[in-house]
């Protein structure tokens, strides 16, 4: 889905854009975004609203379009180079970084046990997909993954906080399980084949 919409915007994209441009505006808006939502609670302490969870999830949205608009514009305009590479994976890096953060503090699981260990499978997972690409010349990714799927996944729950509130991710769900824990362990599953499918 992600590259099909890439491909419709790219063609609107001019020619004298660099494509470093399209990278850092999208990590800019996603930063943004971020800070705003941190603003309404700091530490993850309180309950982000309605409007801060919108503009996490407009602000996601806008950053995978462009994240994939930028390596096509770079092809079209025969601009790739290994130092946009590394800045596209910089601010993927960073982003990765902040998507860990803004799930531990919507769903209130910064003490959890499995904030760690997704952390952990989310960084590495980054990680090693990035080593792949380096060593490989290509990123292969399984059919189910957390870049496309999981990008899903954190869309609704930006929208989900943002509409029913912080308290629906406390509600038990399975085998004693909060919903927030059962997210958390997701994320860390669909994680975990790449990091070794990547790693191998």
């Amino acid at each position: 889905f992600w590259s099909v919409l890439a491909e419709f915007v790219v063609v609107y994209v001019p020619k004298w854009i660099a494509p470093n441009t399209i990278t850092l505006f999208a990590f800019l808006v996603r930063l943004v975004t971020h800070l705003l939502a941190a603003c309404y609670s700091w530490g993850g302490q309180s309950c982000v609203p309605l409007f801060p969870c919108c503009c996490l999830a407009i602000g996601y949205f806008t950053y995978i379009v462009l994240d994939n608009v930028d390596g096509k514009h770079a092809r079209n305009t025969h601009n790739s180079s290994p130092l946009g590479l590394l800045f596209d994976h910089g601010a993927d890096a960073c982003n990765t970084l902040l998507i860990a953060v803004s799930i531990g503090g919507l769903l209130h699981v910064g003490n959890s046990y499995y904030f760690p260990l997704f952390c952990f499978t989310l960084l590495n997972g980054f990680f090693y997909a990035t080593l792949e690409e380096y060593y490989v010349g290509e990123l292969n990714l399984p059919i189910v993954n957390v870049v496309s799927d999981g990008a899903w996944l954190l869309l609704t729950v930006y929208l989900t906080t943002g509409f029913l509130g912080c308290g629906i991710w406390d509600q038990e769900a399975l085998f004693g399980l909060s919903l927030s824990d059962l997210i958390l362990l997701s994320c860390t599953l669909l994680s975990i084949p790449l990091m070794f499918v990547n790693f191998a």
